[in-house]
């Protein structure tokens, strides 16, 4: 595999409030060694940006759902708060979620979400066949850890 190589795009078309969609998302690998950084790059499509301040959260949990590793930032490195998208306009946004040396070799499992920095209430998600999904949190994938 090359270095721009996806093990995983997966199409998904989540709704996050009711004006950003994710398309989908690229994952690098489903296998990662301890103390590296896990790639991940998200697609959003701005219906009707929002006029609050949202950030993204990226969680890693283990089997027994205790959160071990996380990233939260605005969208392109803090770059691109979403209130500022334009209608219509998509988004690659790109993480890296470090993995910390002293985990626990094994399955864990990654999801996100989008929060409200001031008031750290998450915002709610919608699945495309219209179910709110718990905690404000999507599951998007299980990975490996050795």
């Amino acid at each position: 595999r090359g270095l721009g190589d996806v093990y995983k795009r997966q199409e998904l078309g989540y709704q996050f409030t009711p004006h950003i969609i994710l398309e989908g998302y690229d994952l690098a690998a489903n296998a990662f060694m301890l103390g590296e950084d896990l790639p991940l790059t998200l697609y959003w499509t701005a219906e009707d940006p929002p006029d609050v301040d949202l950030k993204v959260f990226l969680h890693l949990y283990d089997l027994q759902g205790n959160l071990v590793a996380q990233v939260d930032q605005r969208p392109q490195h803090d770059t691109r708060p979403p209130y500022a998208w334009l209608p219509g306009e998509q988004i690659r946004d790109p993480y890296q979620l470090y993995l910390p040396p002293d985990l626990e070799p094994g399955y864990y499992d990654l999801a996100l979400g989008m929060y409200d920095p001031l008031s750290n209430e998450r915002v709610v998600i919608t699945s495309p066949a219209g179910e709110i999904l718990p905690e404000g949190r999507l599951p998007l994938d299980r990975i490996v850890v050795r």
